[in-house]
């Protein structure tokens, strides 16, 4: 579990590092201030707003659910949500499709890949 909440971190950290300070990775806040907040985990805040789940029940589905299911809710929950800031979507995009490549079976990896195809291209 430790490998896979590592991954879900670095990808909250490219979504974040990438966003112009839109995205910022939080720990110990209330979802809609600053205000620390002891019992709160980690989460990723867009403009001010929680963004997603926290990052630890990420790495909890992984575990109980499997890494495929993981990926798919990463992909869904936070980095289609940041789609409107292009480098982070672009890295984002570029982590997420890699590991998905380590995780998925051969026979489905090219409709991973076309998740990933930006709507100019097609």
């Amino acid at each position: 579990m430790k490998i896979v909440k590592d991954k879900i971190f670095e990808f909250a950290n490219i979504l974040s590092q990438y966003s112009g300070g839109v995205l910022r990775l939080v720990e110990h806040e209330e979802n809609k201030s600053e205000k620390h907040t002891p019992e709160a985990a980690s989460f990723l805040k867009l403009n001010g707003r929680r963004l997603g789940r926290d990052l630890e029940v990420y790495a909890f589905m992984g575990k109980c659910a499997g890494e495929e299911q993981l990926l798919v809710s990463l992909l869904e929950e936070l980095l289609l949500q940041v789609k409107d800031s292009a480098l982070s979507y672009e890295k984002g995009s570029e982590y997420l499709k890699a590991w998905g490549h380590k995780v998925f079976d051969e026979d489905i990896l090219s409709t991973w890949d076309e998740l990933f195809v930006k709507e100019a291209d097609k």
